[in-house]
């Protein structure tokens, strides 16, 4: 289990993105990485290259959180240069869970609308 709340607690201990953020991680990211690991999906990367080793759990998170920020960043870019357009992302249900995915990332790159 990710320990976030004992880290957080030092510094920010009211802060409610350190409960979700462990949330995350702890529901999604890492049940994944565990599936991932199960099917033998470890050894490659996304685009399909073989590695030499298993790829590890903090290599697994990082590009996890790279990739939601480029989906939401290249959503938020779209709709910035489309203000009448309507975009549609078919992603799967990990990018979308407890905040820390695609829409919560894209929200705060989007910041306050007007409506």
């Amino acid at each position: 289990m990710f320990r976030c709340k004992s880290i957080a607690s030092l510094i920010y201990p009211s802060s409610p993105i350190f409960h979700w953020f462990g949330l995350s991680v702890n529901y999604v990211i890492k049940p994944s990485y565990d599936l991932h690991e199960r099917m033998g999906l470890l050894f490659y990367t996304m685009s399909g290259e073989k590695l030499d080793e298993r790829m590890t759990f903090r290599n697994f998170f990082s590009g996890r959180i790279l990739w939601d920020e480029s989906m939401a960043s290249t959503a938020s870019a779209w709709t910035s240069a489309n203000p009448d357009g309507l975009m549609i992302g078919l992603v799967g249900a990990d990018h979308v869970k407890f905040k820390n995915g695609i829409p919560g990332r894209y929200a705060r790159m989007a910041g306050p609308t007007s409506e």
